[in-house]
């Protein structure tokens, strides 16, 4: 019974993948949408009637992840830079419930956060000077959010639960692997099965992103 939430987010993420494989729009329409109600869902199912800051504050999170899915649907630059500011308040919702999530105050230490840093400046180096003008400042506001998503997961360890740690870690790099195929795909150059790719990362990692803050131990 504690499964079906996570039966359910599965089964639509597989209607997803199978959609972008076979070509099938439908599939796609019908199950994209409904991906971050099932996480909300599971998320429901797990706090068992508790209501903490912390859960609220990633079902908010998960809310904007799901108008940044509907914005994406849709084509145009303007649903484009939607999506964007919807995903940008995503991650600086998940910056904030990480530093939530630990035991302690996170302090800022460079060695851990140098290959995501050095991810960050190099990706950015290659896309900031053939982006369009008018999307330059965007694309590199939702990059530093992102790098300080990842880097907060980063920093997160020994501070909270092995399980919550690497849930998070792994999930908020799966968010960066897919966010930055996006990236690489729409303005550098296509990449082979680019749907599948990116929404492969981007299910799995929602899921363990939620997974690894429901972890931590209150």
């Amino acid at each position: 019974m504690k499964n079906i939430p996570l039966i359910i987010y599965g089964v639509i993420g597989v209607v997803n993948i199978l959609g972008h494989y076979l070509g099938e729009p439908g599939m796609v329409r019908f199950s994209k949408p409904m991906l971050m109600p099932a996480l909300l869902f599971f998320v429901y199912h797990h706090a068992q009637g508790r209501v903490t800051f912390r859960i609220l504050m990633l079902c908010v999170a998960l809310v904007f992840a799901w108008l940044g899915d509907l914005a994406l649907m849709q084509k145009g630059e303007m649903y484009f830079l939607l999506g964007l500011g919807a995903f940008l308040v995503t991650q600086i919702l998940y910056t904030y419930i990480y530093f939530k999530s630990s035991f302690e105050k996170p302090e800022f230490r460079l060695m851990p956060l140098l290959p995501i840093l050095t991810f960050t400046i190099f990706l950015l180096f290659i896309l900031v000077p053939i982006v369009p003008d008018n999307m330059q400042i965007p694309i590199v506001v939702y990059g530093l959010s992102l790098t300080a998503m990842a880097s907060m997961a980063r920093l997160r360890g020994g501070l909270t639960s092995e399980n919550s740690f690497q849930w998070v870690m792994m999930g908020s790099l799966l968010f960066v692997v897919s966010d930055s195929a996006i990236a690489i795909d729409k303005f550098y150059q296509p990449i082979p099965y680019d749907s599948i790719v990116i929404m492969g990362t981007y299910i799995v990692a929602q899921l363990l992103i939620v997974r690894g803050v429901l972890d931590h131990p209150e």
